[in-house]
């Protein structure tokens, strides 16, 4: 970088000029030497920040960087709905998969008397829990540290994922792994017993808004098999094309729980029920390891629906008039 300097009975001041206004710099100072000298630095000064270029070597604009975000953090949009899917993986004589877990959640109140009759004999086993989860639960979801052996909590997993969905919109969550063949028990049918090739175990969830902070959410069990294909489905304005599986829709196994904000369902396999619905839903055999599943919802938050109508600040509603009907008599 060249250095200028200009003697008058000021101080000495050099600058430092970037190559990318040198020229027009000079140029500029020889067209500015008749005017006084304590003028001049502050031209120089002006030309060199005007051009874009910066005075503190190494700084670049483009390179500066600040902790606030470029964009807005999103909220949840009005009518949408919030679930954490939370999948637990553990060996099924696992204590925490018994007695320990199921003591503290609720089986009653979560079904009606029915509805859970016919799936535990489906081998489903399901619960609601308060949005202060037990002890056991919280250790299943790694929300408190546990004491085990290596070889035990390499084969525990633990994964999860967060959907967002519209009010009476249906979605997909898949329990099993694909299965080349499977045969599953099924009581309430004719042929008691039925073996699907290329299968895979599939809820049909629909969470549903009930008010602010309540949502029911529904779960149809579905078996996926056979090849994918297109094929022929209803829909509103006519028949579609659509490609997948054969789906046997098991509206019998139909369930639903209320949630509030916070709040836990809790679904998984009935012990000694093998080869059902629900055993096929979340327990895998590999030889002679057996792992068993849970199925953990959380409705973790929902956005606020607009009210109609909203007066305006500092107003009061306007009394109910009543108007009672008189009776004359005859």
């Amino acid at each position: 970088m060249p250095n200028f300097a200009y003697k008058s009975r000021l101080p000495v001041i050099h600058f430092e000029i970037p190559l990318c206004e040198a020229g027009s710099v000079a140029r500029a100072a020889a067209r500015t030497r008749r005017l006084s000298r304590p003028w001049v630095w502050l031209i120089l000064l002006g030309s060199a920040v005007l051009g874009g270029c910066s005075l503190i070597p190494g700084l670049d604009r483009e390179n500066v960087s600040t902790n606030r975000p470029l964009l807005p953090q999103m909220q949840a949009g009005s009518g949408t709905i919030q679930l954490e899917l939370i999948f637990v993986e553990r060996s099924p004589e696992d204590p925490l998969l018994g007695p320990a877990l199921w003591r503290e959640v609720d089986q009653i109140g979560a079904l009606p008397p029915r509805t859970r009759s016919t799936l535990q004999r489906n081998g489903f086993r399901i619960g609601h829990v308060s949005s202060n989860p037990p002890e056991a639960l919280q250790t299943l979801l790694g929300m408190v540290s546990e004491i085990t052996d290596a070889d035990a909590d390499s084969q525990n997993l633990l994964k999860g994922r967060r959907l967002v969905v519209q009010s009476g919109k249906e979605t997909e969550v898949q329990t099993s792994p694909p299965l080349e063949s499977c045969t599953i028990k099924l009581p309430e049918d004719e042929e008691s017993e039925r073996t699907f090739a290329n299968a895979r175990c599939v809820f049909s969830v629909r969470a549903v808004r009930l008010q602010d902070g309540w949502v029911r959410v529904d779960f149809l069990p579905e078996v996926h098999h056979g090849e994918s294909v297109l094929r022929r489905q209803a829909a509103e304005t006519g028949w579609i094309l659509k490609g997948g599986q054969q789906v046997l829709a098991r509206e019998a196994q139909k369930f639903s729980i209320t949630l509030g904000v916070g709040e836990f369902a809790v679904i998984t396999a009935e012990d000694g029920l093998e080869g059902t619905l629900g055993d096929s839903f979340f327990r895998t055999r590999d030889g002679d390891t057996k792992r068993q599943r849970l199925l953990v919802v959380r409705l973790a938050d929902m956005g606020r629906a607009d009210p109609i109508y909203q007066p305006k600040s500092g107003s009061r509603p306007s009394p109910i008039k009543h108007n009672p009907v008189q009776l004359t008599p005859q």
